[in-house]
């Protein structure tokens, strides 16, 4: 198992994802964790159960987080060095949920709202972690820069239907491929974790997995799959890679990608 000794920042810790990725990272040896979503009543609540009584060993901090608002990326990159001194790992985990129709029924709007929400989002979040690492970096050159985006396995390939789902998703994989080439001699790591059904952001309730097809292994994929994957990429054992997309699909991507 990786082995996390830095600090870590979840983006969109209140989804499925985020809080599967929060307690693997505990669990992994990570003590210092900041804690980022728009829900404040969800952020108290996960506080306080991180920092019960099994995962007493870690310092759970939290803070309000519109991924969206790139102020409050901004403050919370800065609440989280100010807390612990440093960020070495940034899992962003927003969650979105996809709306199914072919491309002559959907409007506008609809298809524009996965790439100005997840899209957007995911970028702005990455952004500001990346202009953190660097300014990191000039006070200490060895210093850990590590970011996995979660995003869908139609990231790799599309789906009937899911336009607009695709099209978001294809440009998280994209984008972070090429930050991830922008920055790979600074050492900072960018990777995606392409999740299969129900693991598409956003799919927290089972029943909304009907829009999309089950994996060629015919099970749903558990937050708990894609967050093991989330640490390892996030972790110093995958200190040689960067720039990856990595199907957590059951075989989805055997047969489409």
């Amino acid at each position: 198992m990786p082995h996390l000794v830095g600090v870590a920042l979840v983006i969109g810790a209140g989804s499925s994802y985020g809080r599967a990725v929060t307690s693997l990272l505990i669990e992994n040896g990570c003590q210092k964790i900041i804690l980022g979503d728009a829900n404040e009543e969800e952020l108290l609540r996960l506080q306080a159960c991180f920092q019960g009584s099994d995962c007493a060993r870690a310092r759970v901090v939290s803070k309000t987080c519109d991924v969206n608002n790139a102020e409050d990326i901004d403050r919370i990159i800065e609440f989280g060095v100010a807390e612990f001194g440093a960020i070495d790992y940034c899992a962003n985990c927003e969650s979105f949920n996809a709306s199914k129709g072919q491309t002559t029924d959907i409007t506008l709007e609809e298809f524009t709202q996965a790439s100005d929400r997840w899209q957007k989002g995911t970028w702005l979040a990455m952004r500001a972690e990346v202009r953190h690492f660097l300014k990191q970096q000039e006070k200490n050159p060895s210093a850990i820069g590590s970011i996995v985006n979660i995003t869908a396995a139609q990231g790799l390939a599309s789906d009937a239907g899911l336009p607009s789902h695709c099209a978001a998703a294809h440009g998280i994989v994209g984008m972070s491929r090429a930050t991830a080439m922008d920055y790979v001699k600074k050492g900072i790591r960018i990777n995606c974790v392409c999740a299969g059904t129900p693991g598409a952001p956003g799919h927290d309730v089972h029943s909304q997995a009907d829009a999309f097809p089950r994996a060629p292994n015919d099970r749903h994929i558990a937050p708990e799959d894609v967050a093991h994957a989330v640490v390892f990429l996030l972790s110093e054992a995958a200190s040689s890679i960067t720039g990856i997309e990595l199907p957590v699909d059951g075989g989805w991507s055997l047969y489409h990608y």
